[in-house]
């Protein structure tokens, strides 16, 4: 493992425990090095060649579909909250319905992150046949 991810292993192991607290810490997490990832980006010091260019498209290549896997997951925990009988909305409307609005924008959402990936994958690939004299 590399240095980074034996970071996030200490942060959040991958065997948990996997509390509600944690899940929201680690996806915190990743809107920061979003965050962090965009900064960089900006600065034409941080991919001054290709092959930099194809390491950060090939690590950002797992992104996709890892990301549209937790959000068909967060669609089914949508669905599950919302046959709790103690769900409510605070706008007052039907809570059932609010659940299964928000679990198909989740299914909506991983469909798209699948359309990313594949996207990136092309970009990761173009971006493999690029070097320098």
């Amino acid at each position: 493992m590399s240095a980074p991810a034996d970071l996030v292993a200490a942060a959040f192991p991958y065997d948990g425990p996997h509390t509600p607290e944690r899940v929201a810490a680690a996806a915190e997490t990743v809107g920061d090095l979003l965050r962090y990832l965009a900064n960089a980006t900006r600065s034409r010091g941080a991919i001054p060649s290709s092959p930099d260019l194809g390491a950060v498209l090939s690590h950002l290549s797992v992104v996709g579909p890892r990301l549209a896997q937790v959000l068909q997951q967060l669609d089914d925990a949508a669905e599950r909250i919302a046959g709790s009988p103690t769900l409510y909305d605070d706008r007052g409307e039907d809570a059932r319905h609010t659940a299964v609005s928000a679990a198909s924008a989740c299914g909506e959402a991983a469909r798209t992150a699948y359309l990313l990936a594949e996207s990136i994958d092309d970009a990761h690939q173009l971006a493999a046949r690029l070097g320098h004299r």
